[in-house]
């Protein structure tokens, strides 16, 4: 399930760098490698607090969703990403952002099919059991 929808963080205005790690299944260094090549492109970034914390406001999320769409699933270069966001800087072409949501809530949704699975496996072994 995505951050941005889970009931514990439907009220946030940011989401740690933790929590973005998470949702795009990638270590907290990609995150912030990324935040390095890209300063370029300040929408693309993560916002630090007085701390020096890293935090993602939704906005940023669907950025950072497009970079690693980009960059692990179609296989750009870190300057092929910055050309392609470039080129599509006006009237972005929002295909790209939609089949890499569209990738995410097919993986959530076999892993919600799994677990069903599972639980309907283990109804019928126990019933087994029983009967």
């Amino acid at each position: 399930m995505s951050i941005v929808d889970d009931e514990e963080y439907r009220n946030r205005i940011y989401f740690s760098i933790g929590d973005v790690a998470q949702e795009l299944d990638v270590p907290q260094s990609t995150l912030r490698f990324w935040d390095a090549q890209f300063t370029d492109m300040p929408d693309y970034l993560s916002r630090k607090n007085d701390r020096g914390t890293r935090r993602y406001s939704r906005e940023n999320l669907e950025h950072v969703r497009l970079l690693h769409y980009l960059l692990k699933v179609k296989g750009y270069t870190i300057e092929g990403a910055k050309q392609y966001l470039k080129d599509n800087k006006g009237g972005r072409n929002r295909n790209d952002e939609v089949i890499g949501r569209l990738i995410q809530i097919k993986e959530h949704l076999m892993g919600r099919v799994a677990a069903y699975d599972d639980l309907i496996r283990e109804a019928k072994r126990k019933e087994a059991d029983n009967g």
